[in-house]
């Protein structure tokens, strides 16, 4: 988290209320496409300036970095995987549903990061990180109403004052990025494999046990699909073991395209 901020900028540059609107809009968007029925929440904002302990009880979502990091504790995670399929309130979950819960939250969390990371141009928080230690951190609280879901979202203060100055009148014109190919080289994206999915109700989901067989939508020799962040690409591959663990071998002939 100990990202260089840029000297110039004023000592107040994160005092004021901007940065705090736009994480307020970007999880007003996110909220209505995550939740059945949600009202805006409330957005504050605080600086940490000192090392400072987040408990083990948080699990928060963060990039490789640690410059992103967006989640909650466990009743929150609960609350807002019960408000994604509207569950009724106040009822407690029992253990199927509580995983169910947590599972959705956790997927929706991922979905918010994303959001938040074309905000402040980092990469995308993907790896499960219950409780660190941060500094030098802007921190954005989303309390939604009615006893809602309460989710913290930290920032680097250098990626948090990049993006107020951005937003500043007559902020300074950053440097040109030089050659294409070498501004592509340094990023990094995730390569995996989608064996294959299968829709069922949730009915049926609360009901498989062990032993029971899920038939997808793929077939064992076709091998699986390659994806790029994710997204589906235009390639196959198999799976193989080697010494260090799983591998994917490109199908020859295939272009990797996305």
């Amino acid at each position: 988290m100990n990202l260089p901020a840029r000297t110039w900028l004023p000592p107040n540059a994160l005092a004021d209320a901007t940065l705090a609107t736009l994480v307020s809009t970007h999880v007003q968007v996110w909220a209505a496409r995550w939740l059945a029925d949600w009202r805006d929440p409330t957005i504050g904002a605080e600086s940490i300036t000192q090392p400072t302990k987040i408990a083990s009880t948080q699990l928060l979502i963060a990039n490789d970095e640690q410059s992103l990091l967006v989640g909650g504790d466990d009743a929150s995670r609960l609350k807002l995987g019960a408000a994604i399929i509207a569950a009724p309130a106040g009822v407690k979950p029992n253990s199927a549903d509580g995983e169910l819960y947590r599972t959705l939250a956790d997927k929706a969390l991922r979905d918010l990061g994303q959001d938040l990371a074309q905000l402040f141009s980092c990469n995308a928080p993907r790896r499960p990180r219950p409780g660190c230690e941060i500094d030098s951190v802007q921190r954005f609280s989303a309390v939604f109403p009615s006893g809602g879901a309460h989710l913290d979202i930290y920032v680097a203060q250098a990626l948090a004052l990049s993006a107020r100055r951005a937003r500043a009148q007559g902020a300074r014109r950053g440097r040109p990025l030089g050659r294409i190919t070498d501004a592509i080289g340094r990023q990094h994206i995730s390569v995996g494999a989608r064996v294959g999915s299968a829709r069922i109700g949730l009915a049926d989901l609360y009901t498989l046990g062990v032993g029971d067989v899920v038939v997808l939508d793929e077939r064992h020799e076709d091998g699986v699909a390659l994806t790029i962040d994710g997204v589906a690409a235009d390639a196959r591959a198999c799976i193989e073991q080697n010494t260090s663990g799983l591998a994917l071998r490109i199908t020859p002939g295939e272009h990797i395209t996305s």
